[in-house]
């Protein structure tokens, strides 16, 4: 019913000489600004890149927060928003447990209209039948024409629905959001290769039909929670290269929106945390810069490495030995890395620190 669990993943390699990393480095100047655009060479590294932080977004102002737990969702409030009035055809119940990867107290719901909800644990999902259908187009995003916006609501309105959605499940706090418009006839475009899926039984080829019409127009969005007013890069992204990349499929939030409402949306892993009156003071990106290029230096590469990508987030993590979650304002940065032209080298850096983060 495409309820998957949140997988709380725990790496030794990450503590890094103790529980904490968000304490700054002694004698060393914080950052007060960070450059709208940055371009050095540094060693065999070059750099040329934009820094991405959110507008307005003060440096030299982020809290320190305590990570409390994951939260759950209210299963009565998700039940009583997408739920009433529906026949329901199936319903499952999956016991809570001591195993922190279970979906632990999770309800699931099968619609006769073809939908299903999954509410109660940790990740929690609505579909409708065209949102259940519609999900199975999103490996193919990079064909979608983007028109800027639909007539149907603008992307702030989408943004501010699966917000409120969110809310609806029980879920707190605040979200950043990133949007892709797919339009009807590019997804119908796409659709041959769901019906291929289909037919080779990947899918329910009976789930949905659409007629493809412009009502089928949708922006597909992505985000993660926001802490201390930064996007969150949570545990897993630590695990392995591919699982790191800053992309659609790896983000915590994935919802789809019609002129019809909310078609989709899958949540998991969003935490219930306390800001302090405590700040963390970031070093000054060149600093940052110099430990991504102490960091890619040390590979013994010929070819020059070009980092093309930097953004800010607060990093959570669930340590293999500590009582409480992890967090710390961290640097994300894409590199093009000339002994693997499939996919970007991914490097992290904590901000704080320039400690470098093994992934």
């Amino acid at each position: 019913m495409n309820c998957k669990p949140c997988a709380v993943l725990a790496f030794a390699a990450l503590l890094l000489g103790g529980c904490s990393q968000a304490n700054a480095s002694p004698n060393r100047p914080a950052a007060s600004t960070i450059p709208t655009h940055y371009a050095e060479t540094i060693g065999n590294t070059i750099f040329d890149l934009s820094p991405e932080i959110p507008d307005g977004f003060d440096v030299t102002a982020i809290p320190k927060v305590e990570i409390k737990t994951i939260q759950s969702s209210d299963r009565e409030m998700a039940f009583n928003t997408y739920a009433v009035g529906k026949t329901i055809t199936k319903q499952e119940f999956t016991p809570a447990t001591d195993d922190p990867d279970s979906t632990a107290g999770q309800y699931s719901y099968r619609f006769q209209d073809g939908g299903n909800l999954c509410a109660g644990g940790t990740t929690s999902s609505y579909y409708s039948a065209f949102g259940y259908y519609y999900s199975h187009l999103l490996y193919d995003l990079e064909r979608s024409t983007q028109p800027a916006a639909f007539p149907f609501a603008t992307i702030a309105d989408a943004e501010q629905a699966v917000t409120d959605a969110i809310h609806n499940f029980g879920y707190e706090g605040e979200f950043a959001f990133q949007s892709i418009p797919l339009d009807f006839e590019t997804a119908k475009t796409l659709d041959t290769k769901i019906k291929n899926r289909a037919a080779e039984g990947e899918i329910d080829k009976n789930s949905y039909n659409p007629n493809w019409t412009a009502d089928d127009n949708a922006y597909i969005l992505y985000g993660t929670q926001k802490i201390g007013g930064l996007p969150v890069f949570y545990d897993p992204y630590f695990s392995a290269q591919i699982a790191a990349l800053d992309t659609p499929f790896n983000h915590t939030i994935q919802a789809i929106s019609t002129a019809r409402g909310l078609e989709s949306l899958h949540m998991t892993c969003l935490f219930d945390y306390t800001e302090t009156k405590d700040r963390i003071p970031i070093l000054p990106f060149e600093d940052i810069a110099q430990a991504v290029s102490q960091k890619l230096n040390r590979q013994d590469c010929a070819e020059p490495y070009q980092v093309y990508r930097a953004k800010l987030f607060y990093g959570v993590h669930i340590p293999a030995v500590c009582t409480t979650l992890d967090a710390f304002p961290m640097w994300y940065f894409e590199v093009n890395d000339p002994q693997n032209t499939k996919h970007p080298l991914v490097v992290l850096i904590n901000a704080a620190t320039g400690v470098d983060i093994a992934i």
